[in-house]
């Protein structure tokens, strides 16, 4: 069996694949701490180092991830309910068909992070860098944003977003 990695090689590619080109772990594939249907209240992780954190089908409440470390992680399907990321580091992440109600994303870096399926009711974006993220169309409409930060958004056309 063939990894990404191996298949990209094949077609010239240099390095890593790109950010979309990359195949998003299975839950059994996981490289960080796994979360998968787990209930997470009122738990501070700040400035805590957590690559490849996977949260799946799981439920994150009142809980801190101030200034942590959770870039490339994956963070689907799951309920968000007032939780802080302010300043914490998303880069590259998936967080793709979830609910975050309430959540501060201030100063986060979400840079090419995968949005595409969530809703963010009443989430706080100041001074968040989206450079790259992708979002739908109805999302851009929905999301409460600078013209700074809609202007590096990458906006997703197609009809059917990937599931995550």
């Amino acid at each position: 069996m063939k990894t990404y990695l191996q298949s990209w090689a094949e077609f010239g590619g240099e390095g890593p694949p790109p950010v979309l080109l990359r195949r998003r772990p299975r839950h059994d594939e996981v490289e960080g701490i796994d979360l998968f249907r787990t209930r997470l209240t009122g738990v501070a992780l700040e400035r805590v180092t957590l690559p490849h954190l996977f949260a799946c089908r799981s439920l994150l409440s009142r809980s801190s991830f101030v200034s942590a470390d959770l870039h490339q992680s994956v963070i689907t399907w799951c309920d968000v309910e007032h939780v802080d990321f302010s300043s914490a580091d998303l880069r590259e992440s998936d967080l793709r068909n979830s609910q975050f109600v309430a959540a501060r994303f201030e100063n986060a870096r979400l840079e090419h992070c995968d949005l595409r399926g969530s809703s963010f009711d009443g989430c706080d974006f100041s001074g968040a860098r989206l450079d790259g993220a992708i979002v739908t169309r109805e999302q851009l409409g929905a999301l409460s944003l600078s013209v700074v930060q809609r202007q590096s958004l990458k906006v997703d056309t197609a009809d059917d977003a990937p599931g995550g």
